[in-house]
């Protein structure tokens, strides 16, 4: 039979992760607007000890859950890197490849509710993070959630014709 300290450990730990689920779906809710997520409220009591394990647990839980999202393209390949804003209180945006800018994109771009930026040419074999930023009269927003893109080989082309050479 588990003692009242573990038990109340396991408890605390089983409600911590459910509410850390919760704190999480949150995160992704206010963060990608667009997402719709089914969460749990969770009512426990007053005592002080409990909310310092269930911040804590949460806290840990968040972290672990929050992952970038990932995509494969062919080298080459033309794409368009897209993200979701409401556009208030901006002037444009940023976008950023492995850290480096390598966009700045007017808020006029904004099209019910989603920005898209265009690479007609595609990028070389590779792994690449993509980010954004908005801008405006308050400065910058904290940069968006990552999104891994991972290039690979294209194709080669067909060969030519066949023919008989006498």
């Amino acid at each position: 039979m588990l003692g009242v300290k573990k038990t109340t450990l396991i408890l605390a730990a089983i409600v911590g992760i459910l509410l850390g689920i919760t704190v999480a779906n949150t995160f992704a809710q206010e963060s990608r607007p667009n997402t719709k997520i089914l969460s749990t409220t969770i009512e426990i009591g007053e005592r002080p000890l409990w909310r310092k394990i269930l911040r804590g647990a949460a806290r840990v839980v968040t972290l672990g859950m929050v992952q970038a999202a990932t995509d494969t393209l062919k080298q080459g390949q033309p794409f368009s890197f897209a993200f979701d804003h409401n556009g208030i209180d901006t002037d444009g945006y940023q976008i950023f490849i492995n850290t480096a800018a390598v966009a700045t994109i007017p808020v006029t771009a904004l099209v019910n509710g989603t920005v898209t930026h265009p690479f007609p040419q595609g990028l070389q074999k590779g792994t690449y993070v993509f980010t954004a930023t908005a801008f405006g009269p308050g400065g910058d927003s904290a940069q968006s959630l990552p999104l891994n893109l991972s290039v690979t080989a294209g194709n080669p082309s067909a060969p030519g014709q066949g023919r008989i050479i006498k």
